[in-house]
């Protein structure tokens, strides 16, 4: 990974002058935690995007690189060819943000019954034990034991939702790392859950356990699997509107798999699906069939993450029968 030659471009992005750069390592221009993997990236990949550098002043600047192994000298090297990108990737990071933000006004009714329960314990905890020291009563020590870890209990379940809640909706700089992919679909249904719950429905769990790691950001991956969540809410909400469904008939599936050198992960909704007419359309930018309800931006903007990642997405359906939004994403194999 040492640099053995450049152009005098590499002064204008990087703030280095040439001879300054020839015989350093190429990954001193990644921050500390994030080099190994994205040396991994440029020494398997062909193109890496919206990858995330810092200049000599220590500012950050996000490149996207095409990548191939070329003869230099009668050697093989790493030709890497670098695109600035930050003024661009700084606008979708305010867009993603407003995304995020109308997301969590989504959740927000959903977000305060979670948090109800837990404080309606403590609340009747308290409440028994100020009436028995105000009669001036003993408490039973296995009573106040119970009391007080059942009180604790709900407090760090309260805390938990807080947590969730502060790390879903921080705004952050993209952050490559290697995450298992289950864990991140069960801390986005710890935040969209009750929104199942409050609507009768039903979820099914089918996730493989032994997944290999993927290279991604967790963080907005709640987001892209959040968003799938709100689309599954709304098409089953739509299909039943004004009827009353059968046993089982509100169901949402959510999957993962190993597949090949990829890691799967669908959310299958049991709602009204999407007319074959649009289904080419429904990652468009603006494009939404919600009318008042819908920015058009949820499905375009996940997708855009998706692909930062070398992944893709995309829909299957089956109008009036429902809808499956598969998320791929290459395994971070060996690396």
């Amino acid at each position: 990974m040492e640099i053995l030659d450049c152009n005098d471009r590499v002064q204008v992005v990087y703030g280095f002058a040439r001879e300054d750069l020839v015989g350093r390592p190429f990954q001193t221009f990644f921050r500390a935690d994030e080099r190994a993997v994205y040396e991994a990236m440029v020494k398997t990949s062909h193109a890496v995007r919206r990858a995330r550098q810092t200049t000599q002043e220590g500012m950050a600047v996000y490149v996207d690189m095409n990548v191939a192994v070329c003869e230099y000298p009668e050697r093989k090297v790493l030709l890497v060819v670098v695109y600035n990108v930050t003024e661009r990737m700084e606008s979708e990071l305010e867009l993603i943000q407003s995304s995020k933000m109308a997301t969590l006004g989504e959740m927000v009714a959903g977000v305060a019954h979670e948090l109800n329960q837990p404080l309606s314990v403590m609340k009747t905890g308290s409440g028994f034990l100020m009436k028995k020291v105000k009669k001036g009563e003993k408490i039973d020590d296995k009573i106040l034991l119970t009391l007080a870890e059942e009180m604790d209990r709900h407090v760090d379940r309260a805390t938990e939702i807080v947590h969730h809640v502060l790390e879903f909706g921080r705004k952050s700089d993209p952050k490559l790392e290697r995450i298992v992919v289950n864990d991140i679909l069960r801390k986005a249904f710890a935040l969209f859950g009750q929104q199942f719950r409050s609507r009768g429905i039903d979820v099914v769990w089918e996730l493989q356990e032994d997944l290999p790691l993927v290279t991604s950001d967790g963080n907005r991956l709640q987001q892209v699997l959040i968003n799938l969540f709100i689309n599954a809410r709304d098409a089953i909400e739509d299909k039943w509107q004004g009827r009353k469904p059968g046993k089982g008939e509100k169901q949402i599936l959510l999957s993962t798999r190993a597949q090949e050198n990829n890691v799967i992960v669908e959310v299958t909704d049991r709602g009204a699906g999407i007319p074959r007419a649009i289904l080419g359309k429904i990652f468009e930018p603006f494009f939404t069939t919600k009318k008042d309800k819908g920015t058009g931006l949820g499905l375009s903007i996940s997708r855009g993450i998706v692909r930062d990642w070398g992944g893709d997405i995309h829909a299957v359906s089956e109008e009036g029968e429902g809808s499956t939004f598969i998320i791929t994403l290459p395994a971070a194999y060996g690396r």
